[in-house]
C-alpha cells in the first residue's frame, strides 16, 4: 500500500511508521522536520507545515491517509480540502480524552466533550477533549471511509510526555515511590495501551481500511496494582508508601484527583478494539522494554511479532 502519513517522526507516529515499513508499505511522511530528523531513510519525506499549505503533496495519490497529528479542527480540514480526492482510507488518531466526564462506563458511543467556543485553538486541559472532539466531526464530514482511533494513556519506548516514564524511572533506580491516595486507601484505576501495539491495530485498520471507531486500550486495573506489577517486572526494591493527600500532577502523573471525576476515562470498554484484533501485550513488558529504552540497554525496541 501507499501510505502518507501526517506526523510520524514522534512516538505514536514513529510506531506507525515503523510498522508500516515492515511490513513492505511504501511510506511517505509529511512532516516539520523538527523532531527524528534522521529517522526512516528508507521512507520518502516531504517537509512542511500542515497548518500553513500542505501543496508539496500536491497531484499525488496515496491509498490510505494516516493523520497522527491533528489537534485542531482546522488542521483537518486543510487537510481533507487537499487530500480527500487522493486517499482511499483515512485513518485519525484521537483520544479518550473526547469523552466528556461522566460516571459510568465509558465506550465508544458515550456522549463527547463540547466546546463553549468551538473556534479556539488554544490547547490546554480544558480544551484538549473538546477539539479533538471537534477534528473527529470533521474528518467524518470529509472522509467516506474512516477509522477514528482512540487512545487512552499510551506507553512503552519513545514516549516523549515523561508520564509514564516517571514512575518507571523511579522504580528502575530503586527509589522510594510514593502515591498519593483517596479517603479509601486506592488511588483510582490505571489504563494504558503501548504504543507498539497500537501502531500493530492501526495498521490492521489502514490495510483492510475497515471504517468506525475503537478505543484503544487495555483493561483497566487500579493504580497501586499497576506500580506493584512494574516493581515486580523491574525485579525493584524501591519502598512504595502510600500518603493521604491529593496529587501533585508535574510530581504524579497518572494519578487521578481523588473526587473521582475522571476514573471513568480510565476505565473505558476495550471491547470492540480487542474484538477487532488489537492484542495489547503485558503491562511488564512494556515497563521492562521502557526502562531499557531509558537506560540505552537497547539500541532498538523492535515490534512485538
Amino acid at each position: 500500500m501507499r501510505v502518507l502519513v501526517l506526523g510520524g517522526t514522534q512516538f505514536v507516529g514513529r510506531w506507525f511508521v515503523q510498522a508500516a515499513l515492515d511490513k513492505g508499505h511504501q511510506v511517505t511522511l509529511f512532516h516539520r522536520g523538527q523532531t527524528g530528523p534522521g529517522l526512516f531513510p528508507q521512507a520518502e519525506h516531504v517537509l512542511g507545515d500542515r497548518l500553513e499549505s500542505l501543496a508539496p503533496l500536491a497531484g499525488r495519490e496515496w491509498d490510505a491517509l494516516v493523520d497522527v497529528s491533528a489537534y485542531v479542527p482546522r488542521a483537518v480540514r486543510m487537510a481533507a480540502d487537499a487530500l480527500k480526492d487522493r486517499v482511499g482510507h483515512c485513518l485519525q488518531v484521537s483520544t479518550v480524552s473526547v469523552y466528556r466526564p461522566q460516571p459510568g462506563p465509558v465506550d465508544e458511543q458515550s456522549p463527547l466533550a463540547t466546546l463553549d467556543d468551538p473556534t479556539t485553538e488554544t490547547i490546554d486541559a480544558v480544551t484538549y477533549g473538546g477539539l479533538k472532539a471537534l477534528c473527529e466531526d470533521a474528518a467524518r464530514r470529509a472522509f467516506p471511509s474512516l477509522s477514528v482511533v482512540r487512545p487512552t494513556i499510551v506507553v512503552g519506548p519513545h514516549d516523549h510526555t515523561e508520564r509514564f516514564d516517571r514512575w518507571v524511572g523511579r522504580l528502575g533506580r530503586n527509589e522510594t515511590v510514593t502515591v498519593p491516595v483517596r479517603d479509601d486507601g486506592t488511588a483510582g484505576p490505571f489504563q494504558w495501551i503501548d504504543a507498539r501495539d497500537l501502531a500493530a491495530f492501526m495498521l490492521s485498520l489502514v490495510e483492510s481500511q475497515r471504517a468506525g471507531t475503537w478505543n484503544g486500550a487495555a483493561p483497566w486495573i487500579p493504580f497501586l496494582e499497576a506500580i506493584e506489577r512494574m516493581k515486580a517486572a523491574l525485579g525493584s526494591s524501591s519502598e512504595v508508601r502510600t500518603v493521604a493527600e491529593a496529587p501533585d500532577r508535574d510530581r504524579d502523573p497518572l494519578v487521578l484527583p481523588p473526587d473521582g471525576a475522571f476514573d471513568a476515562l480510565k476505565q473505558v470498554s476495550c471491547q470492540a478494539a480487542l474484538a477487532a484484533g488489537l492484542t495489547p501485550r503485558p503491562l511488564e513488558d512494556s515497563t521492562r522494554d521502557t526502562w531499557a529504552w531509558m537506560t540505552g540497554a537497547a539500541e532498538t525496541i523492535g515490534q512485538r511479532a
